[in-house]
């Protein structure tokens, strides 16, 4: 039994390649959707798998402001701080809680709707439930120019197209607004380019670079038109990235 799993998994992942290589990405994300309904399903049921400690802190409804987003929350001269989170899973890694600045938190995610059945099923109460929505169809949910902050944490990757989700995101972010990513390096590599993990971030001569098995592309020379753009390794293998969408940019622009 186990080793017609396994086959199945192998006949999966190379459908899911040859879809890709004659350009259908959408159909190919499609397929690899059951694997992360699965691994969501036994994180909720199990009160966080194998990380228990982040499912207690990601449900707390008090968490005070990411470390990484409080510099972005404090440059905003808004009130409230409007932060979307893309790609949020069910339960959105951003916190809201602030001393001195209301945060006003929307989590949007293609699957909201099923998590909306899992919270029933196992329990839970999120903090900020996920409205539908995918990353690369921003504006279709939301107006252009909406949020002061805009972040992905560990999702763009697993799209049907990160580049055109950039252009997405910093159309619904407000001139001198910004973005802010967190992804692990080349994980579609680390993961064989399995299930939902197609594309590769990486930082090459201190500018961001998106892959996948055929190229690559220079996203910092791609959005320097419309944003400045700052990229990082951490020692921990994550690429961190910061843009801030330019002032004298219209919104419609951003995903040309």
């Amino acid at each position: 039994m186990r080793s017609l799993a396994a086959g199945a998994e192998r006949a999966r992942a190379e459908a899911q390649r040859v879809l890709h290589r004659v350009g259908l990405a959408g159909l190919a994300w499609r397929m690899g959707l059951d694997e992360e309904r699965r691994f969501w399903d036994r994180y909720l049921a199990t009160g966080g798998s194998d990380w228990p400690g982040e499912f207690a802190e990601r449900i707390r409804p008090d968490r005070p402001v990411n470390d990484a987003l409080r510099g972005l929350v404090e440059a905003t001269p808004t009130d409230p701080v409007r932060v979307l989170d893309v790609g949020s899973g069910p339960l959105t890694w951003v916190a809201t809680v602030h001393p001195e600045r209301r945060v006003e938190l929307t989590a949007v995610d293609p699957l909201a709707d099923w998590y909306a059945t899992l919270f029933e099923r196992h329990g839970v109460r999120p903090a900020v439930p996920p409205v539908v929505g995918r990353a690369e169809r921003l504006r279709r949910r939301f107006p252009s120019g909406r949020f002061d902050v805009v972040v992905a944490r560990n999702s763009l990757d697993h799209g049907t197209d990160p580049r055109r989700a950039l252009g997405e995101m910093l159309s619904v972010t407000r001139p001198g607004g910004f973005v802010y990513l967190e992804h692990v390096e080349r994980e579609g590599a680390n993961q064989r380019y399995r299930g939902l993990h197609q594309w590769d971030f990486w930082v090459e001569d201190d500018a961001l670079a998106l892959g996948h098995r055929s190229g690559r592309v220079d996203l910092t020379a791609v959005l320097a038109p419309v944003s400045s753009v700052r990229a990082e390794l951490g020692p921990d293998r994550w690429v961190r990235v910061w843009l801030q969408k330019r002032g004298d940019v219209e919104a419609e622009t951003a995903s040309s």
